[in-house]
Parts: C-alpha cells; sequence; structure tokens
C-alpha cells in the first residue's frame, strides 16, 4: 500500500511527538542519594535542629520514612516532591529549596515568572511626606537605597512624615538599612545577636568569607575569631557577639520626621524582620499590616549547597539568635501596631489620612 506524503507528515508528527514524551519520562536521578545528602546536612549543620528535634521527638522516625520511599523514585518530578515534603516537616521560613539550572525541567519550571523591578523608590506625596518603597534587602540594591537618601538628604530633613513601604521585601542584609536608622531613631536600640552552630561545614562557610574581597579587613578579624572559637569548641553555640544584647546609641535624635508609617505584610522576612524589631523601638514609628510579617528570622546566615546530583539547592540556617526562647519571631512572625482591614486597597491614601 502506498502512504501519501500527507500520511507521512502525520504519521512523522505523531512518532516525534511519542518519542519526546518518552524521552521526557525516562530523565531520572539517584533520589534517595540526593535526599539523604540534604537530611544529613539539616541533622548536622541546621542551627535550629536541636529545637526542631525537641517539638518532633520521633524526628528520625518520619525521615527514615521518607528516605525509604525516595530510595524507590527513580523519576526528577517524583523526587522534587519528596524534597518538598522534607523541606516543609522542618518548617521554618529560612529553610527552602528549588531546582538549579543543571535540573532537566528548571526552564520549563521557571519562565513564566514576571519580571519585577526591584529597586528602591522614593516620592514625596505632598509638602510633608514622603513615601519610600524598600522590595528587597538584597544588598546588590543597597547603593541605590543609600543614593536617594543622600541625594534628597536635605529635604528629607525637613519632612514630617515618612511612609516606608516594605511589602514583599523577604530580606537580604541587614545592612540595607543603614543610613535610614538616624531618621528614626529616638532612644536607644536593642539588638540582639547571634551564634554560631560550629559543624565542620558551618565553620568551612564563615572561613570562606575571609577569602571574600567585598568583606572589609575589620569585619574578617573579627570572622577569624569565630572560626577560632568555634574549631576550638566543636558541636556547639559559638557567639558571633562579645555580648548577648548590643546597644545601639547615636549621637542625636533628628527633629524630622515626626512621624514614620512603615506597611508590612506576610512577605515580610529576615532581614525585613530584624529592621523592624529595631524601629518598634522608636517612639516614631507605627508599624500597619493586614497580616503580622512571614516570621523567618529566629535562625539565620543561610549556606546553600548543592545536592550530589546538581539538580536541587536548599538552604541551610547556621545561626541561632540569642533572643530564644523567650521572644522568638518565627514561626507566628511580627505582629502590626495597627492592623488594617482586609478589604482595604487604598493603604497608602488612608494612612494619609489619619
Amino acid at each position: 500500500m502506498e502512504i501519501s506524503s500527507r500520511n507521512r507528515s502525520i504519521i512523522l508528527f505523531v512518532f516525534l511527538f511519542f518519542n519526546g514524551f518518552t524521552n521526557a519520562q525516562i530523565k531520572t536521578c539517584d533520589c534517595g542519594n540526593d535526599f539523604e545528602f540534604l537530611a544529613n546536612s539539616y541533622i548536622k549543620d541546621y542551627s535550629g535542629f536541636q529545637d526542631f528535634s525537641k517539638l518532633h521527638p520521633d524526628y528520625l522516625k518520619t525521615i527514615n520514612k521518607l528516605a525509604k520511599q525516595a530510595k524507590s523514585i527513580k523519576y526528577i518530578q517524583t523526587c522534587d516532591s519528596i524534597i518538598k515534603k522534607l523541606i516543609t516537616y522542618i518548617n521554618n521560613g529560612h529553610v527552602v529549596y528549588g531546582q538549579t539550572k543543571e535540573n532537566p525541567y528548571f526552564e520549563s519550571s521557571n519562565t513564566n515568572h514576571l519580571q519585577v523591578s526591584l529597586s528602591p523608590t522614593l516620592n514625596f506625596l505632598n509638602n510633608e511626606t514622603v513615601l519610600l518603597e524598600i522590595k528587597t534587602c538584597d544588598l546588590y540594591y543597597k547603593p541605590l537605597l543609600d543614593s536617594l537618601l543622600l541625594t534628597n538628604e536635605k529635604k528629607l530633613s525637613k519632612t514630617k512624615h515618612f511612609i516606608i513601604d516594605l511589602r514583599g521585601n523577604e530580606g537580604g542584609g541587614d545592612a540595607t538599612f543603614d543610613l535610614l536608622v538616624p531618621y528614626l531613631y529616638t532612644n536607644p536600640i536593642l539588638i540582639h545577636t547571634a551564634q554560631l552552630w560550629a559543624s565542620e561545614n558551618n565553620i568551612k562557610l564563615f572561613e570562606s568569607f575571609l577569602t571574600n574581597p567585598e568583606i572589609p579587613l575589620e569585619s574578617k578579624l573579627n570572622i577569624q575569631k569565630i572560626v577560632d572559637k568555634a574549631r576550638n569548641n566543636p558541636l556547639t553555640f559559638v557567639p558571633l557577639s562579645d555580648n548577648k544584647v548590643d546597644t545601639l546609641v547615636l549621637d542625636s535624635v533628628m527633629e524630622y520626621p515626626k512621624k514614620v508609617s512603615i506597611i508590612i505584610d506576610r512577605n515580610c522576612k529576615s532581614s525585613t524582620e530584624q529592621f523592624l524589631l529595631l524601629v518598634k523601638q522608636s517612639r516614631k514609628t507605627v508599624i500597619y499590616g493586614k497580616t503580622n510579617s512571614g516570621g523567618a528570622l529566629d535562625y539565620s546566615n543561610l549556606n546553600f549547597i548543592v545536592t550530589p546530583s546538581s539538580y536541587w539547592y536548599a538552604s541551610v540556617p547556621t545561626t541561632k539568635t540569642t533572643r530564644l526562647p523567650e521572644n522568638p519571631v518565627d514561626p507566628n512572625g511580627i505582629k502590626p501596631d495597627q492592623l488594617i482591614d482586609g478589604n482595604r486597597s487604598d493603604i497608602i491614601k488612608w494612612i494619609l489620612l489619619k
């Protein structure tokens, strides 16, 4: 029987479709090995694991059950699901995972996100009010924020009302807010410090900072002291500061602004929450929000690791705040001073009228 050219095209299309479908299904990995690597990393290196184990005394039973499932998994997408179960079980806002570019499914799962500018913005709404939007604490954007504050310094020093919109800011570096703090300062500010869990991998992370050209020499001298203490006291918590609580004292209190309104949401985490703990001690500030902040601060200074297959990355917190156990932020977050009605959309206009 002779096959027409049209039928040949259909047959070729069907062959290519099913061949491609089959190839997609045979993308495999050693899921058991990757899972075991991640589980051991959290048990050995996670600075919150001792607290976690007290809440979950049967954790080994649960993790071993998941590990057994992982060993029977061959396909990458199914393995992703079992890794997600581990991360969900640990249940900390600073414990996250994701696909690397080496993962065959990376492109299809990461190309549909909208690209949103994270640059800070500053706009004077009227003669008395300035709106400052800080969308990230990624230190890449700190020079942009510093430039906005320095360029407008003269006008800001005479502006009565600051509105600082932090919604969506998931954190980054505490130093982001350095130039902003003097505007908010009214009295000495207490800052709880942190402790490093001195596991071998965590010590190596801090040792790697010593060769980072972007870290100042003075900071490296302090890091070297921490590394030395950690080497001499393995598998203990080593303080990052001489004091459990440091005190920030500035020379003077700025006359303006008179009032600082800070807007938060559930996506405010990490360094953003550290900033909130500072500003809550100021007599100028009022924090507004429809919900608490995200609750991802108590276990910090993340070490990002990659699984043996190179298909997944995950974050491992290496330090623990001295606020614990008396004053946790995780997992409930920081409560706003004034709750905003969940149906309200014109939040900034509403604040202006208060």
